[in-house]
């Protein structure tokens, strides 16, 4: 089974302690307690224009699952691509060693919760304005992964602690919700696993998840994924 795996240092277990997996680690360790060979070209940190260019390149018709864990950067409006681009990182880790890649990660983070902000912030304000048109990124990506869709799984962007985080991830969730997308590619919603509460992430950091949090999405990700593999499915929960 060959998996393609697109999202930001979560995937690579940024911050957790020891050995301790990432959410892609666990989803591919259930992955293969099922008896299946897994292979894993997995990529960290890339813009929206970079995620492109790197889609335009792979023969994703060889990939058996292709997943797309979603964030600020892929969600970001029509105006802020080329602006506020940052540095991407494109990597091919050992998912199940992903936790020793965070050390390499340190520096690329914190210039990206930096540039992250500002992208919000300017989010906001273009929100307020008429006309600007939507996720045009997000569009490009899905318009190239619409052949494979069978096999494409996205997921809604992780919670955050901070107010114009989460503002900004609710909003880039409300967004895979819209019917021309929710009925035509499988949707894991993560905030239906794990919410903006200190509880879930680690300690002192409002942006990224600790152990238990990941585990819980692991496993979810991996029920979901075996609920309906090649079939175009919507995760439903009670919350707004």
């Amino acid at each position: 089974m060959n998996v393609l795996l697109l999202g930001d240092e979560h995937s690579c277990g940024y911050g957790l302690p020891g050995r301790q997996l990432s959410y892609a680690g666990h989803f591919i360790k259930h992955l293969c307690r099922t008896g299946r060979s897994v292979t894993v070209d997995a990529y960290a940190h890339l813009t929206v224009w970079e995620t492109a260019a790197l889609l335009a390149r792979l023969p994703l018709s060889r990939y058996d699952l292709i997943v797309l864990q979603l964030g600020p950067d892929l969600m970001a409006r029509k105006y802020l691509g080329a602006g506020l681009s940052h540095n991407g990182m494109a990597t091919r880790p050992s998912i199940l060693k992903g936790p020793g890649l965070s050390r390499n990660l340190g520096r690329t983070v914190q210039l990206h919760r930096i540039k992250q902000t500002v992208r919000t912030l300017a989010d906001i304000a273009l929100s307020v304005m008429p006309g600007l048109g939507g996720p045009r990124g997000l569009t490009k990506l899905l318009a190239m992964l619409r052949p494979f869709r069978h096999n494409v799984l996205l997921m809604s962007p992780f919670p955050r602690r901070t107010l114009l985080g989460q503002w900004s991830s609710l909003r880039a969730r409300s967004v895979l919700r819209r019917r021309e997308i929710s009925q035509t590619f499988s949707v894991f919603d993560t905030q239906a696993i794990v919410e903006p509460r200190d509880e879930y992430f680690l300690t002192g950091d409002p942006d990224h998840l600790n152990a238990v949090s990941h585990e819980l999405l692991g496993r979810a990700l991996f029920d979901f994924y075996q609920s309906a593999p090649t079939i175009v499915t919507v995760q439903t929960t009670n919350r707004n």
